[in-house]
């Protein structure tokens, strides 16, 4: 276990660490509204939420941000920091480290009623603590509407029940659970669906319902987002580096092996960040 800053340097010193490289050139970004910087190409390789309608699918760890290897039995393996190259035209920007989970692709946002096929459910944070669901634009529709969403959440409850307002019309690569100023008094407004009542994360989605026809197609994602969002001012070309020993009073995110790691963002300006360049840390004891 690391449990400060001097544990974490040690790990350093005993070569218990791992930087895994990520370059993106998109996807475009719509001004105030998050992005899924995994849906675009470059290294790691994009991931489009492509198999199988509706059926739940798990993502490769190799395939995400690179994590290195899995760590000696007994050993845990955290994300000890984060440096990051300004893009250009993208205004002030502010990031947000995952690990996605589980993922519904192709859900129909003119399909009404639509139960979700389940492969096998969230086994990362014991069964799902912390997790929580985004929205994912696969194809852009027409309008802002109510979607209702059903899951089981991490205690193995079922029939848990969300309704928010969706941004269907979403460019792909968008979150549709980032709701634009027109919906802005709707939920969520940010990236990531509310829990029902008190519950403290989700296991799998058991269907979604468009209220009403808005269009395109989306992917329902559950992930369990990694420490907290952190910013990069406009105007600098000065890298962004995020030490989580230092700067998050040493709440190392800890994560598994078979995790994949990548960035949602969100910028002040419509423009694909072109290019984007960086590194994650990962250490482990």
């Amino acid at each position: 276990m690391i449990a400060n800053r001097f544990d974490a340097r040690d790990a350093v010193l005993e070569g218990r660490t791992w930087v895994g490289f990520v370059r993106r050139a998109g996807p475009a970004m719509t001004a105030s509204r998050w992005a899924d910087l995994s849906y675009s190409a470059g290294i790691p390789v994009a991931n489009y939420y492509a198999s199988a309608p509706l059926v739940g699918a798990t993502l490769a760890a190799r395939d995400g941000i690179d994590i290195g290897p899995a760590p000696a039995t007994g050993l845990t393996k955290y994300i000890k920091g984060v440096t990051l190259i300004p893009p250009t035209a993208t205004g002030r920007l502010t990031f947000w480290l995952h690990d996605i989970c589980l993922y519904y692709p192709f859900v129909d946002g003119d399909g009404g009623y639509q139960d979700m096929i389940q492969s096998a459910p969230v086994t990362r944070y014991n069964g799902g603590v912390g997790c929580r669901i985004m929205v994912v634009s696969q194809g852009v529709g027409t309008s802002a509407v109510g979607v209702r969403v059903t899951y089981t959440n991490s205690d193995g409850v079922a029939g848990r029940q969300v309704t928010a307002t969706l941004s269907l019309d979403a460019a792909a690569g968008t979150l549709c659970s980032s709701a634009p100023v027109a919906v802005a008094t709707s939920l969520p407004c940010g990236p990531y669906l509310p829990w029902f009542g008190d519950d403290k994360g989700v296991r799998s989605i058991e269907s979604v319902e468009p209220l009403t026809p808005g269009g395109g197609i989306q992917a329902f994602v559950i992930c369990h987002p990694l420490g907290a969002p952190f910013g990069m001012h406009e105007g600098t070309a000065a890298p962004l580096e995020i030490d989580f020993t230092a700067e998050q009073s040493m709440a190392l995110p800890d994560i598994s092996a078979d995790s994949y790691i990548h960035f949602i963002a969100m910028g002040t300006t419509t423009a694909s960040p072109s290019p984007l360049t960086g590194y994650v840390e990962t250490v482990w004891g």
